[in-house]
């Protein structure tokens, strides 16, 4: 499980694994979780692996990548520069690391940001930015992720969905299928990226006041 900063993925592990969000986190590069459970009517040995994405250690984080049946990359939904670093950091690590990975594309902290317009000016004074459904969905077909789903620790929103999808994939050997019907005569342009450029000039007239 590999992920940028602010994406909760640690706390949405310890709400599946643990079912307590109380709890202390103790401070660590890894976390290995190792328990059995029932899917599909089946017993099953399942294990977690929780990876920091500190930056000072892919090598490290690289050597626990081998014969891991699905990847779960996590982004924030209130962090686009998440988003941005799993194609740009987390996907071309993975690739370069493993033969045809498998993974699905997680939003985290969906309630932060399905409650944005009620908090605006107080959730962007911490720097955040609402991510929208479609611009995850877009970036699930950009980076070939096989599925796209958002869940929130807090409420426990999805939190069961994420870890069984992954099951049901690594069990059944799901592919990628890209599920946009395409365009026949014009080109579509893409969505993520007129919001990128739609956020950079938002910045530059930010910056030039």
């Amino acid at each position: 499980m590999s992920e940028d900063r602010k994406s909760e993925k640690t706390n949405l592990l310890y709400t599946y694994a643990i079912d307590d969000l109380k709890c202390e986190i103790a401070p660590c590069f890894t976390a290995d979780y190792k328990f059995r459970t029932i899917f599909e009517d089946q017993e099953y040995d399942l294990q977690l692996l929780d990876l920091a994405c500190l930056d000072d250690y892919p090598k490290v984080r690289a050597l626990s990548y081998p014969q891991t049946d699905v990847f779960i990359l996590f982004f924030s939904l209130i962090s686009p520069t998440s988003l941005e670093n799993i194609e740009n950091i987390w996907v071309p690590e993975l690739k370069m690391n493993c033969p045809d990975p498998k993974f699905i594309l997680v939003g985290g902290n969906s309630a932060l940001r399905d409650s944005f317009q009620e908090h605006y000016d107080e959730y962007k004074s911490k720097g955040w930015e609402p991510v929208p459904s479609r611009i995850g969905d877009e970036m699930r077909r950009k980076i070939q992720s096989i599925d796209y789903i958002e869940c929130d620790a807090d409420s426990k929103y999805n939190v069961k969905e994420v870890f069984e999808r992954a099951m049901h994939i690594a069990l059944h050997n799901i592919q990628f299928q890209d599920t946009e019907e395409k365009p026949h005569k014009t080109k579509k342009v893409s969505k993520f990226k007129q919001w990128k450029e739609k956020r950079k000039e938002k910045k530059s007239k930010k910056d030039k006041e």
